[in-house]
């Protein structure tokens, strides 16, 4: 990390001036976890919800948000 170009610690210095403040987010809402970790089924159905994944609905011969019955447990 000592060799890092000033230009690309711009958020290290909003932080440290108290323009933005960092927090964590919860794993359930994690929508990067979608490509770290292996999540079961509903997760990643809840998870491509998230981020506006669609699939092909048969019935309705139309798109759906996939997760779509997740989301709304």
């Amino acid at each position: 990390m000592k060799h890092i170009d000033a230009k690309y610690l711009w958020l290290q210095s909003k932080v440290k001036s108290g323009d933005l403040e960092m927090d964590g987010v919860a794993t359930v809402l994690n929508v990067a976890d979608i490509s770290t970790k292996k999540p079961t089924k509903a997760s990643r159905s809840f998870l491509m919800y998230l981020i506006g994944v669609v699939e092909y609905d048969k019935a309705s011969k139309g798109y759906v948000p996939a997760g779509e019955g997740e989301f709304n447990i």
